[in-house]
C-alpha cells in the first residue's frame, strides 16, 4: 500500500508538470518560431509521450529500467531544456527546437507508462494521471494570467524538484540537496525572473520575429507583458518618432500614435488608406474590431465620428496605451470612446446597439496554444460572422475591412459573395453592394486594400460621392459600381459568372469560410505541407512500431490490440480537438475553449475511473457504444448552443459547457484503462508501456487528421470521423473478449 501511494504521488506530479510544460512550451514557441513550426513542435512533443512508453517497454523487458535514474533525468531535462530554449540565441533551425522539446516528454512518458505497469488498479492510476493533468493545466493558465510566463516557469521548476524527493525520500543527502535547490530558487526568485526576462535571447535573435526582420526598431522595449493569451511588446521606431510599434507574440502588429489632444497634429493620418472608410457615409456611430495600439480610434476621431466603440481582445494592448498615456493620449479612455475587452464578433452579436459602420482592420488570430494562423480558427471572417455584423447595422450601415494583401481580400470577397447569394441576393446584384480600393505603393503591389460592404447596396449618388472621396484621398478603385468595375464582378453582374468561376481563376485557396470551416488564413491549396509532414512521419513511426511488435511480442491477439490502442488515441483526440475548435466561437477565445474542453473531459474521465476503481460498472457491456450515442447527441446540442445568446458572461458559458461535456468525458475515460485491466488479468503487464506508446502515436495521427478533414469537409465531419473510429475500436474491444 505504501509503495502504491508513493507511485501514485509520483504519477500525479509528473502528469501535473508535463501538462504545465506543454502549455509553457507552446507559449514560448509561439513567439520564437514560424507559427506552423510552433504547431509542429507541440505535435512531436505529444509524440514523445508515446516514444517514452516504447522506451520503457524495451528497458523493463530487460530489467534495465530505474525509476530513480529516470526521475533525475526528467528533472534535469525539464529545467535545462526550458533554460536553453529561452537563454540561448536562436538555434538556426526549428528542427533543433523539436529535438529539444521532445526530451522531457519522452522521459515523462516513460515514467508514466512504467508506473501504469506497476499499479494493480489501472482505473485508479488513470484517474490520478488525469487529475494531475487537469491541475497542471489550470495551474499554468492561472499563474500565467496573474504572474506572467517567466514567473510561472520558475514556479514549475520548484514543483519538478519536489518530484525528486519522492523516489529518494529515504536518501537524506538527496532530500537535503533538493531542499537547498528549492530554497535557492525561492530566495532568488526575483533575480531568476530578471535573468530569464532580460536574456530571452531566442526571442531577440529569431529571424521569424517581425520586430527583428520587418521593422527598424530601437533595442529597448518600452512595455512588455505576458499573460495566458500572448506576449505584448511596445518598441519605438528609429525613423518615426510619432509611432510606436505594438506587437503580439512578435507577429501581429499595430501602431500606437503620438497624440496630445491636438487633432491638427494628426493631419498626416488622413493620407493612410485606413482613414478612407471613416469618411464614407459620414458615420456617427462606429464599432472598431481589433484596434490594437489605437491607430483606428484616432482615424475615427479625426474623421469627426461622435461615438466610437473599441473592441480589443488583448487586454495587454489596452494596458500598454494606458501605461504609455503621455505618448498615446490614453486613447482608449477618451470621452468619445467606449472600450470593451473581448472577442469582436461576440461583442457585436450581444450588443443591443446599431452602428453606422463596423470596421475590421488587419485583424488576425494568434493562438495561445501556438497553432498557426493558417491552421487556426478565425470566426470573425466567416459567412455567419457577416450575418452578425449586418444585423447590427443601421439601414444605411456599412461593414468595412482593411486587409494585408490580395489573398485575404479575395477570400473575404468570396465569403461576402457566397453569404449574399445564400441569403437571396442574386449574383447580378451583389456587385452593387461592394466597393474595393487601395493606395498604390511602390514595389509593394496590392498592399493594405480596403473593402466596403453595404447590404442595402450603394446608390448611384452614393457611388459618385465615394468616387469624389477616392480622388480627394488618392485612393485607387479596384471595384466601384457603375464607374470602375472589377472584371470578375462585372461578369457576375452580367450573369456570365458565378462564384465558382472566380475562385477557379486564382492559384490559391480563396474559398469562402464558414463557422464549420473557419480557416480564413489558410491560402494553401490542398493539404498544408506542415500537416502532410507530421502525418507522414507519425504514420511511418506507427508502421515501424507495428513491425517491431509483430517480431518481439508473442501474443495471438497482438494485431487487434495494436489497432485498438491506436484507434482509441486517434478517436479521443479527434473529438477533443473538434470540440475545442468549434467551441472557440461560443467561449470567445481559443484559450477559454482549450481549458474548458480539456478540463471537462479529463475531470469526467477521472470521475469515471475513480468510480470504477471502487465498483466495477459496465462489466459485461461495452462503454464505447454509450460514448458514441452520447457524443452524437452532444454534437447536435453544441451546434445549437454556438448561436444561443441566453448566457452572456464568459464565465457562466464555461461552466455551462463544462457540465455538458462532463458526461462525455465520463465515457471517454473508460475504454483505455478497461483494456489495460484486461492486459493485467491476462498477465500481459509487459505490453502496457507498448500500448501507451502506440496510443500516443495514434493521438498525433488523429490530431492531424482532424485538421485535414476539417479543412476539406468541416468540423462536423471530423467529429463524425472520430465516432467512426470509436465504432471500429468498440468492435475490436468486443472481439478481444
Amino acid at each position: 500500500m505504501k509503495r502504491s501511494k508513493e507511485s501514485l504521488t509520483i504519477l500525479f506530479m509528473v502528469s501535473l508538470t508535463l501538462f504545465s510544460y506543454e502549455l509553457l512550451a507552446s507559449r514560448i514557441f509561439s513567439v520564437i518560431l514560424p507559427n506552423h513550426f510552433a504547431y509542429l513542435v507541440i505535435s512531436f512533443a505529444i509524440l514523445g509521450l508515446g516514444l517514452g512508453g516504447i522506451l520503457t517497454y524495451f528497458l523493463s523487458k530487460n530489467n534495465k529500467y530505474s525509476l530513480k535514474h529516470f526521475s533525475w533525468i526528467y528533472i534535469l531535462s525539464y529545467i535545462v531544456v526550458i533554460s536553453v530554449i529561452i537563454l540561448a540565441p536562436y538555434l538556426g533551425n526549428p528542427v533543433f527546437y523539436i529535438l529539444l522539446a521532445i526530451i522531457p516528454f519522452i522521459i515523462g512518458g516513460s515514467i508514466i507508462s512504467y508506473l501504469f505497469k506497476l499499479q494493480d488498479d489501472p482505473y485508479q492510476s488513470y484517474s490520478v494521471d488525469l487529475l494531475g493533468g487537469v491541475l497542471g493545466l489550470i495551474l499554468a493558465v492561472l499563474l500565467m494570467k496573474y504572474l506572467g510566463l517567466i514567473q510561472t516557469i520558475i514556479i514549475t521548476f520548484i514543483l519538478v524538484v519536489l518530484l525528486m524527493m519522492l523516489p529518494f525520500k529515504e536518501n537524506k543527502l538527496v532530500l537535503v540537496l533538493s531542499s537547498v535547490i528549492i530554497l535557492l530558487i525561492v530566495f532568488n526568485f526575483g533575480q531568476l525572473t530578471s535573468l530569464y526576462e532580460n536574456n530571452f535571447n531566442s526571442f531577440k535573435s529569431s529571424p521569424h520575429i517581425g520586430f527583428n526582420s520587418s521593422f527598424d526598431i530601437r533595442e529597448k522595449s518600452l512595455f512588455t507583458r505576458w499573460n495566458e493569451f500572448s506576449r505584448t511588446d511596445v518598441y519605438p521606431l528609429k525613423e518615426d518618432p510619432n509611432r510606436l510599434l505594438v506587437g503580439m507574440d512578435g507577429a501581429s502588429f499595430s501602431f500606437m500614435i503620438r497624440f496630445d489632444g491636438d487633432y491638427n497634429k494628426l493631419e498626416y493620418l488622413k493620407e493612410d488608406i485606413g482613414y478612407f472608410p471613416m469618411k464614407v457615409g459620414k458615420p456617427q456611430k462606429i464599432a472598431l474590431i481589433g484596434p490594437g495600439g489605437g491607430e483606428e480610434i484616432l482615424y475615427a476621431l479625426l474623421a469627426g465620428i461622435e461615438e466610437v466603440t473599441a473592441i480589443e481582445i488583448n487586454e495587454s494592448t489596452v494596458l500598454a496605451t494606458e501605461e504609455l498615456k503621455e505618448f498615446s493620449g490614453d486613447i482608449y479612455n477618451h470621452p468619445q470612446v467606449r472600450t470593451i475587452i473581448g472577442d469582436g464578433r461576440n461583442v457585436i452579436r450581444k450588443s443591443d446597439q446599431k452602428f453606422d459602420q463596423i470596421y475590421l482592420s488587419l485583424v488576425m488570430t494568434n493562438l495561445g496554444s501556438g497553432m498557426a494562423n493558417t491552421l487556426a480558427e478565425n470566426y470573425i471572417y466567416t459567412k455567419e460572422a457577416l450575418g452578425d455584423y449586418f444585423n447590427k447595422l443601421t439601414d444605411e450601415g456599412i461593414v468595412s475591412f482593411r486587409f494585408h494583401g490580395e489573398h485575404d481580400l479575395l477570400k473575404m470577397l468570396s465569403t461576402v459573395i457566397e453569404y449574399s447569394y445564400e441569403t437571396g441576393v442574386p449574383y447580378t446584384k451583389i456587385s452593387d453592394t461592394i466597393i474595393i480600393g487601395f493606395k498604390p505603393m511602390k514595389n509593394h503591389g496590392l498592399k493594405y486594400p480596403v473593402m466596403l460592404v453595404k447590404p442595402s447596396g450603394f446608390t448611384k449618388a452614393q457611388v459618385n460621392n465615394i468616387y469624389q472621396l477616392m480622388v480627394k484621398y488618392n485612393v485607387q478603385p479596384l471595384h466601384l459600381p457603375r464607374i470602375f468595375e472589377d472584371d470578375s464582378l462585372k461578369k457576375m453582374k452580367e450573369g456570365e459568372w458565378t462564384l465558382e468561376n472566380l475562385t477557379s481563376q486564382i492559384p490559391a485557396n480563396i474559398d469562402a469560410t464558414s463557422d464549420n470551416q473557419p480557416f480564413f488564413y489558410n491560402f494553401e491549396q490542398g493539404i498544408p505541407t506542415t500537416l502532410s509532414l507530421i502525418l507522414a512521419v507519425s504514420t511511418l513511426l506507427l508502421l515501424i512500431l507495428f513491425n517491431i511488435g509483430t517480431r518481439k511480442i508473442k501474443e495471438e491477439n497482438f494485431v487487434e490490440l495494436f489497432f485498438f490502442f491506436t484507434l482509441l488515441g486517434m478517436a479521443f483526440i479527434i473529438l477533443e480537438i473538434t470540440l475545442i475548435q468549434k467551441l472557440t466561437l461560443y467561449l470567445e477565445h481559443p484559450i477559454n475553449s482549450f481549458v474548458t474542453v480539456i478540463v471537462s473531459l479529463l475531470v469526467g474521465a477521472g470521475i469515471s475511473n475513480l468510480f470504477y476503481s471502487k465498483k466495477e460498472i459496465f462489466k459485461d457491456k461495452n462503454p464505447i457504444f454509450y460514448l458514441i450515442g452520447l457524443a452524437t447527441v452532444e454534437l447536435i446540442l453544441i451546434n445549437k448552443v454556438l448561436y444561443w445568446t441566453g448566457i452572456k458572461e464568459v464565465g457562466f458559458k464555461m461552466i455551462f459547457i463544462s457540465l455538458l461535456l462532463l458526461f462525455l468525458g465520463f465515457f471517454m475515460g473508460l475504454p483505455f484503462p478497461k483494456m489495460l485491466a484486461r492486459l493485467k488479468e491476462s498477465e500481459l503487464n509487459q505490453f502496457i508501456p507498448y500500448a501507451w506508446g502506440i496510443n500516443g502515436v495514434g493521438i498525433v495521427i488523429g490530431s492531424v487528421l482532424t485538421l485535414i478533414v476539417a479543412m476539406i469537409f468541416g468540423f462536423n465531419l471530423s467529429f463524425i470521423l472520430g465516432l467512426i473510429l470509436y465504432l471500429i475500436a468498440a468492435w475490436l474491444m468486443a472481439k478481444l473478449k
